[in-house]
């Protein structure tokens, strides 16, 4: 005889239903989510809709939109916006998973490379170097500051680059407004970037391209 159990779904917490109320995904297109959203960091049109998180004119089907809308969720989880109200059977076992389970990993012509906890409250590029003591100023080139990311399941391509050229002082505004994301891994090169390029291209010939984190709202 089948098993059926209640299911437990997400809901807003008290006093934070007007936060997150949004119409359904299919009533409003990517302009209007993002004029309805503005202003509204907890809208779910931030799930429903991820695709206002990023440049516009990506396309909502995208990868990196459903990735978005995931890192969103959790941190509505972990902000205590949203909250699951599950009924424990007898014999259950709870595993509160800890926040520093979440990491990224800092490597390359870094001060002290490592293992870095994201945190309750995200963690971006420019602390993550600042973190492990900023870059290697000797050996470190400073226009290879490379975020690899691995890509979702059933993906052609393994992984996503993104590099960030710190030359430019100014660059360190738009690494304060790249969240990473759990398993990124931060790799600073030392070799000039034309050399590293087609090193990276030989180890991993499965990415699917390199971004250049030139504005802000780039993931």
């Amino acid at each position: 005889m089948p098993l059926i159990r209640p299911f437990a779904g997400l809901r807003p917490v008290a006093g934070r239903a007007e936060d997150v109320v949004a119409p359904p995904y299919d009533v409003l297109n990517s302009t209007e989510a993002r004029a309805r959203a503005a202003g509204r960091p907890w809208s779910f049109l931030h799930i429903s809709k991820a695709e206002i998180d990023l440049p516009e004119g990506t396309d909502p089907h995208a990868d990196e939109v459903y990735a978005r809308a995931a890192g969103n969720l959790q941190a509505m989880l972990q902000d205590g916006v949203m909250t699951e109200n599950r009924l424990l059977m007898p014999g259950d076992i709870a595993h509160v998973a800890s926040i520093e389970d979440r990491k990224v990993y800092v490597m390359g012509s870094v001060k002290q490379a490592g293992t870095l906890p994201i945190g309750r409250n995200g963690l971006s590029l420019t602390e993550a170097i600042s973190n492990v003591g900023g870059l290697n100023e000797i050996e470190a080139d400073a226009t290879g500051i490379f975020v690899i990311r691995r890509l979702p399941e059933g993906n052609e391509k393994l992984a996503r680059v993104y590099q960030l050229n710190l030359a430019d002082a100014t660059a360190m505004v738009l690494g304060v407004e790249f969240p990473l994301q759990e398993n990124d891994v931060v790799y600073v090169t030392a070799a000039p970037i034309s050399r590293w390029a087609r090193v990276l291209n030989q180890i991993f010939p499965t990415i699917l391209t390199i971004d250049i984190i030139d504005r802000i709202g780039t993931r």
